[in-house]
């Protein structure tokens, strides 16, 4: 994969449509001539539509390990992401009403990168749901995988990473592994407002 390189002052924000609930970043890798930092934590809140139901909150905790510092023009290499939402008793009960006795499917998380002068990348990690038993009552965790992509930065300064919307594409099974009523959907969740939505930020070195 090229590495994306943030040279105008906007880049359009893409968010990949997929389905239930949620996005967690863990495990980064240091750049070469760069250092990394301490991991840091992150908890957001989300307005999710689930089937059966009207919109329904989803707590989101993002932990990632982030470069400390990186060089202007060399490759950020990927950041491993692991995504886990809390979603509510409502969403399961609404899931088990067509027999749902697992999810499985993708995510994707909207992020931006920020850096001087007056520059933003926005982009979009794209996440594997592996299979999830649902429990016969009250919240469920969703868990994801996958990783950011490669990114460089063509200015010194400082890099400043907010996360933003997540979707995800989910398919509700029964028991036996056949389908249910609903069979595949998305949810595109948006954050609610007021919240503190800075992941981290990373130094840009000449």
């Amino acid at each position: 994969m090229k590495p994306f390189r943030a040279r105008g002052p906007v880049f359009t924000k893409t968010l990949v449509a997929i389905a239930g609930a949620a996005v967690l970043l863990a495990g980064g890798t240091a750049p070469a001539g760069g250092s990394t930092a301490g991991p840091v934590s992150l908890k957001l809140s989300y307005n999710c539509p689930f089937p059966l139901l009207v919109f329904q909150p989803v707590e989101l905790t993002i932990d990632a390990a982030l470069p400390d510092e990186v060089k202007v023009g060399q490759p950020v290499p990927p950041i491993a992401v692991h995504a886990i939402a809390t979603a509510p008793a409502r969403a399961n009960d609404g899931l088990h009403l067509v027999d749902a006795a697992t999810l499985e499917g993708t995510a994707a998380a909207a992020a931006t990168v920020a850096y001087p002068v007056d520059k933003r990348l926005d982009i979009t990690v794209p996440l594997t749901v592996p299979v999830t038993t649902l429990p016969a009552t009250g919240p469920f965790d969703v868990v994801a995988d996958g990783a950011s992509p490669e990114l460089s930065f063509d200015a010194p300064g400082t890099a400043t990473i907010t996360v933003g919307d997540f979707a995800v594409t989910l398919t509700p099974k029964k028991a036996d592994g056949g389908p249910t009523g609903v069979g595949t959907f998305t949810s595109e969740c948006g954050l609610l407002p007021d919240q503190n939505t800075t992941l981290g930020t990373v130094t840009i070195s000449e």
